[in-house]
């Protein structure tokens, strides 16, 4: 199976991929002339970690830009959805979907993350109001990863 097909069944976009590439790339090289400058060579070497990581974060983020029609569709056809207009909601859908992705959640169902999150959650509102938002892009992400797991199976 080659890299495509892998990312595929994975459930992240190629763009996604690409984006954590550029933004990991680019995140190591300011990184590392940032710590070069403060610390020396060990300064270099944290700060090239600190920025592959944070930029590869930022990258995945060009995934739920590519998701993004389904969750306006969600929240659109839901009448209880009505109490808050799409750009209100819309950063809580991205909350739960890029949550998911990150690995003190991998393997935890929404109901085990739900205290971090809540704890995380920095809208403008409280989080009970936007939970059904990010809930719901949650499992998104949970339904995508499985699928792509049955179609990994499938090939093998």
């Amino acid at each position: 199976m080659d890299d495509k097909e892998r990312v595929a069944d994975e459930g992240v976009s190629p763009e996604g991929v690409a984006g954590a590439a550029a933004g990991g790339a680019g995140g190591a090289i300011l990184g590392t002339v940032m710590g070069a400058a403060l610390g020396g060579p060990i300064g270099a070497l944290v700060g090239a970690t600190a920025g592959t990581l944070a930029g590869a974060g930022a990258g995945y983020a060009i995934d739920f830009d590519s998701h993004e029609p389904e969750f306006r569709q969600h929240h659109e056809s839901s009448p209880a959805n009505a109490r808050h207009t799409w750009e209100q909601a819309a950063p809580a859908y991205r909350y739960g979907w890029e949550s998911y992705l990150r690995p003190e959640f991998r393997d935890k169902t929404f109901h085990q993350a739900r205290p971090e999150l809540h704890k995380g959650w920095t809208g403008s509102s409280d989080f009970a109001d936007y939970e059904g938002y990010v809930e719901h892009a949650w499992q998104r992400q949970v339904a995508s990863r499985q699928a792509g797991s049955f179609s990994q199976a499938a090939k093998e």
